[in-house]
This record gives structure tokens, sequence and C-alpha cells, in this order.
């Protein structure tokens, strides 16, 4: 009795009126089809067809998208149904449509299997046997007719089938209904042993992994959940071998593969298994898998957390899964490990394919390159495919700390806002950035409290007026030495809806992941960017150096000659400096080029390169300038120059400056000889009595000459 209640439950069997009728209404659509009822349609045959085309219509409009997870007993159902209609259709229309049933069968065995296809071909060959073979002679053309339906359903079938589950199968499963659970067969009497948010953990682990399942058509898929003692359990599964799977199983894990896993909190990918008795424990007997990958349950593998179980994914083909199949494992192993931490979810993960591919070509891109700006482009990308929302921004902590740096707005560019400074008093992003928790509310527009985001300013021009849902989450650096962990906030992730529509829980997960990843690779680049610095800028004066000077200029001579626009090269020398260095000593000299350094940068654009040429010569590319342009610039870094002293040890001293321009190309048509007039026309300013600005173009050909 207990075995034929468990199969019901499995089976998802319920005796039920709407069964009864299905099976009443197909006997009377097969006795009027052996009748040859339907060659005249009268009320009662018309009636039944009427009732046949409601209920194809209802089955497929129920199960149509999940037609492969439903039970077996629902599919023979769609299958018996579609028979009958198929023989109406023959009746009516002619036997000529009878070939049409050598493509449609294969596609059955497709999506209903095998069960339902066996049903299809026989209830097909009952009916064609009786009405038009019913004498000994006509044996021979049943198999005739039969033969190629059997072989097309069951050959053709199979191949078709086999080859669609070899091929990386990506569908949006968004909303799609949870069929019975292979696990937990007595749902009704845990529902009222199990609290409500009990039930929606389940609800959501379940998801994730038939998601999984319908993503990488493996061969099972198991869970296992450490519970009390450190000791594994089976919590779901799902698998083409369920009655294989020993679902009562409780272990340690201390050797082999899962116990390597549950130590190191890494994934593994074995194409080549090795001892399978001890590695495919799982199953109460021998299954020929060829590829297997074992991932922890764990939501950073990076800190010490503890291990909450590993999720089992296994394929009976060689070589099925790799690095992609990898990622797309740890990722749900992710989600897994957030359901059980946070155990109140109440909405099953819904990833879908789009989004999983996208969290791979995130993760790819974002290894691929050092460059922040390419990595920030990476970040606003993914979260443009991946969230259904208005605004998107990213905010990068600033040197001082006590602010933040608007990096980036996502969909439409706004280089206007870029690069301005958020404050953390009274704004969410300081809120964030100061306690390294996420915020998200339902309605930004109802608050009283932190009720700006950006600041008055930014939110302003942002448009944060019409945005009521919002979602921001830290940017957390994790930097691990030998007796510790240190982890600091360096920017956030914003996301914001102009509609009032919450962020779900696997929305959060989602953006959870994204800023774990997005830190890890922005924090890479920081200490990129800052070794980068070292080497090509001079130490004493925080300038670029003649090392990335020679670079420099030939990227925006190139420029320059791609979009047709003139380039000036300022050279600057230090009026007398050797006397100064003679009579106050190098050390003062060195504070007094520091400081000239820092008044000749703070004369310039942000586009501009202010360089230390050597000595006391200094230099500076002007992109985008004509001579007209350069020589306001020398000047008014002559004048900020010369104007004020510096204050050096309690001592004033002036300095002057000699300035030489050239400009490209009216001056010189390639780098080095852009450099040589530029430098011809420092030497005329020193010749003149210093204290001069000369630009190569105001020289006669006697000076050039000379």
């Amino acid at each position: 009795m207990r075995r034929y209640l468990n199969l019901k439950n499995k089976l998802g069997f319920p005796i039920s009126v709407y069964d009864f009728f299905l099976t009443l209404l197909s006997f009377a659509i097969l006795f009027l089809v052996l009748k040859r009822g339907f060659r005249d349609i009268n009320w009662f045959s018309g009636l039944a067809l009427g009732l046949l085309a409601l209920s194809i219509f209802y089955l497929l409009h129920r199960y149509g998208r999940h037609i492969e997870r439903v039970s077996v007993v629902r599919k023979v159902e769609v299958a018996v149904l579609l028979a009958l209609a198929c023989e109406i259709a023959l009746e009516v229309l002619g036997r000529t449509l009878y070939p049409f049933l050598y493509i449609a069968s294969p596609i059955l065995f497709v999506y209903l299997g095998w069960q339902a296809s066996l049903a299809f071909v026989v209830l097909v060959s009952f009916a064609e046997t009786v009405l038009y073979y019913n004498d000994v002679e006509g044996l021979g053309d049943v198999l005739y007719t039969v033969s190629p339906l059997v072989i097309s359903t069951f050959g053709l079938g199979y191949m078709i089938n086999r080859n669609r589950k070899s091929m990386p199968v990506f569908r949006e499963v968004i909303g799609q209904e949870i069929g019975p659970d292979p696990v937990l067969d007595k749902e009704g009497r845990e529902k009222e042993l199990l609290g409500e948010y009990e039930l929606k953990k389940k609800n959501a682990i379940r998801g994730s992994i038939r998601m999984l399942n319908d993503i990488l058509s493996p061969h099972s898929i198991v869970l296992y959940v450490k519970g009390e003692g450190g000791i594994f359990e089976i919590f779901d599964f799902v698998s083409k071998s369920e009655r294989l799977i020993d679902k009562e199983q409780k272990l340690h894990f201390r050797s082999g593969y899962f116990g390597w896993v549950v130590k190191t909190r890494t994934p593994v990918l074995l194409n080549d298994i090795r001892n399978r008795r001890e590695n495919l424990i799982y199953y109460t007997r021998e299954v020929p898998v060829e590829s297997l990958i074992i991932s922890p349950v764990v939501e950073d593998e990076v800190r010490s957390s503890d291990t909450m179980g590993v999720l089992v994914v296994d394929s009976l083909e060689k070589d099925a899964f790799g690095e992609k199949e990898k990622l797309v494992v740890s990722l749900v192993s992710k989600q897994i490990a957030h359901i059980l931490t946070e155990s109140f979810l109440s909405q099953k993960v819904q990833l879908s394919s789009r989004e999983l591919d996208s969290f791979y070509e995130f993760t790819k891109k974002l290894g691929s390159t050092l460059e922040l700006e390419n990595i920030i482009d990476h970040i606003i990308d993914t979260l443009e495919k991946v969230f259904d929302a208005d605004l998107f921004c990213i905010t990068l902590l600033s040197e001082s700390g006590k602010a933040s740096v608007l990096k980036r707005v996502g969909f439409q560019r706004r280089e206007d806002l870029e690069g301005k400074l958020v404050p953390h008093e009274d704004t969410l992003v300081g809120l964030v950035s100061e306690t390294g928790e996420y915020f998200g509310f339902d309605d930004i527009s109802t608050r009283k409290k932190y009720r700006s985001v950006f600041g008055k300013e930014l939110d302003l021009a942002l448009g944060m007026n019409g945005i009521r849902s919002v979602l921001i989450y830290p940017l957390k650096e994790i930097k691990v030495y030998p007796d510790k962990e240190v982890e600091s906030v360096i920017g956030c992730i914003f996301i914001g809806r102009k509609e009032k529509k919450p962020f779900n829980d696997a929305e959060k997960s989602i953006a959870r992941i994204v800023a774990q990843e997005s830190a890890k690779a922005i924090s890479n680049s920081i200490v990129y960017l800052k070794v980068r610095e070292l080497a090509i800028t001079d130490g004493l004066t925080g300038l670029y150096n003649y090392r990335y000077f020679q670079e420099a200029l030939s990227h925006f001579l190139a420029h320059s000659d791609r979009c047709e626009e003139k380039l000036s090269l300022v050279f600057i020398d230090l009026d007398n400096f050797k006397h100064v260095n003679d009579t106050y000593g190098h050390k003062l000299g060195d504070v007094i080029l520091s400081q000239v350094a820092d008044r000749i940068s703070g004369s310039l654009r942000k586009v501009d390169i202010p360089v230390r040429y050597g000595g006391d010569e200094f230099a500076v590319i002007l992109p985008s300038t004509g001579k007209k342009g350069a020589l306001l610039v020398a000047e008014r870094i002559k004048q900020r120059v010369e104007q004020r002293a510096f204050n050096v040890d309690g001592k004033e001293i002036f300095i002057t400056l000699s300035i030489g321009i050239a400009t490209y190309p009216d001056s010189a048509s390639t780098k080095d000889a852009l450099i040589e007039k530029a430098d011809i026309a420092l030497y005329e300013a020193k010749k003149r009595g210093r204290n001069k600005i000369v630009h190569y173009e105001d020289l006669s050909f006697k000076e050039v000459v000379s």
C-alpha cells in the first residue's frame, strides 16, 4: 500500500473528475473513429470533436512550456488525445496525410518520452488495423504502414533527442512551475510540519536545481546539505536514474573529490573519473558517468565561511562540461548558499539563460583587462542586460575616503556629471559606503531620512525625483593577511527604477554577486594603475616622465592625424636654476621643482599632459590646440610661476621661465621634427634674455638657422 501511495505521489496521479472525463471522452471518440462517425458530422460527433479540441488546448496551455517535466500519466493523456485527433484528421481530410505522422511522432518522442510515444503508436496502429485491414490478407499492408511509424518514432526520435541533449540548450525559465519533488513525496504532511519560511526556502532551492537542469541537460543533479555534526545528506535532486539515487544517504565527506571540495571550498571539473565507488556515492549501483562537476555551496570561497553543502552535476557523455558550465554551476551554488543563509526567501530564484550567459561574459571580460574604464564599462553593460531598471551608476571612494566619485552613469553616458564628488553626509551612497551594508527601498520618495542618493545637485541632474525603487550594493575589497582579513568599501553600485517595483530576492542575490566580482576586478585594477603610475611618473614632481612623454606624444599625434586637429608642444626651462641649487642646495632646489610642477599642472586642462622632461626642464603636450591657444596656456603658466614667490625654509625665491612652442602640423610634420622645433623656440627664448615665450612660427629664417 505504501509503495502504491509513493508511486502515485511521484507520478502526480490523483484520481479526479477531470481524469474520469478524459477517459470517457477518449473511449467515446475512439468508438466514433472506429464507426467512421466523423465522415458526416452530426450533433454528437460535433460535440465530441469540440470537447476533444478544448481538452487538447487546455493540456497544451497548462503544460506546454513545461511538458518535459510533467508526470508520465499527463504525457500519455496528451499523446492519446493527439492520436485521436490525427485519426479524425485522416478520416475527414483523407489518408494522403498519413506520412505526416512519420514527422510528428519523433517530435512526440522528444518532448513526451517513450511511454507517451508508445501509447500514440499503439492507438494509431490499432485504429488503422480495425478500419482498413480487417482480414488476413491485409496483415502485410498493416506491417507496411505501421513499421515506418514505429521506426520513425523510436529510431529517429531517439537520435533527435540524443543530439538535442548534447547541445548547450538555454531557455528562459522565469515563472516556470515546479513539478513534484522527487525527495519530498509527502508534501501534504510536510506542509503541516514545516513553517512558511522553510517551505519557501525549499521551493527556492528546488527552483534553482530545476533551472540548472534546464540549462545544462545533465544526467543527474544532486544537492547535499550539511546538517548537525557535519553530516551531509541529500536535500534535493533531479535525475534520469531517479530510482538509483540513494535518497536516505547521510555521511561525512573526508576523502575523494567530495572531501577535497569541502576542505578547499573550490569547485572541480572532471572528465576522467577515477575510483567511481568513492566519488559517485549518491548512486545505489554503478552508473556510467563520464563527466562530473562538484561545487561547494558557500557564499564566498575567499573568506573563511563554512561549506554549507555540495552541488553535484554529472553526465553520461564524455567531455560534456567545460569551464563555462563549471562557472554556471558555481553561480547556482552561490545562489543556494544565499538561500540557505537567508532562509526567509519567499520567491523562487529566477536566473534566466540570458542572465547566466551575461554572467559568463561578464567574468570573462573582467579577467581579460586591468584597465579601470573597461572594467566599469563591462559592469554597466552586464547590469543593463540582467536588470529591468532605468538608471545604473557606479561610484568609487575618493582618495580622502570622506566622499565618493561618480565614475559612470549607465544607458546614456553623462560625461558632464562623471567625476563629480558625492558627499557622504546625509546621502544613501554615503550610508552604504560607510556601513558596508546594502540598501534597498520600494519607494524612495516616501522616505524622510537619507532620501538623497548622490546629493541634491547630482540628484537633480540625474532626475532622481522620478526614481522610486532603488538598490545600492557596496563594492567590498577584501585583503587577506597572515593573521586576519580586512574588508573595506571601495565604491557602490546603484540600480534604480522609475516605477514602484521592488527588487526581489533573486535580483538582490544577482546584484550581490556582481558587486563581489566587480570589487575584485576594480581592486586589482587600482593596484595595477598604482604600479603603472610609478613606472610612468617622476618620483620628485609627480608629473609624467620622459618615457611616457614619448608614448603619449606618438599617441596624440596619431589622434591629430585621424581627427585632422592641431597639437602643440610646449618646452619650459627654469631660468638660472643652477644658481638656486648652488646658493641654497639641491634639497631646497628639489622642493622648488616640485612646487613649480604643481603650478604648471594647475594651469592645464585634464586632457593636457605635463611632463618633467629632465633636470629643470618641463614639457607640456596640448592636444587639439593651435598656436593661439598654446600661447595663452604658456602665458598662464608663466604668470603663475613668476608672480608669487616660493617660500622654502623661510626664504622667498622668485623663479622666471623661458618657454618655447611648436605646433603640429604647422611647424613640423613628424614627432622628432616637432620636438626639434619646440627646442629651437626654447633656445631662442633664452637667447633673447630669458623670461620670454617664443613660438617657432614667429622666428625669422635667420633665427632658425643660427
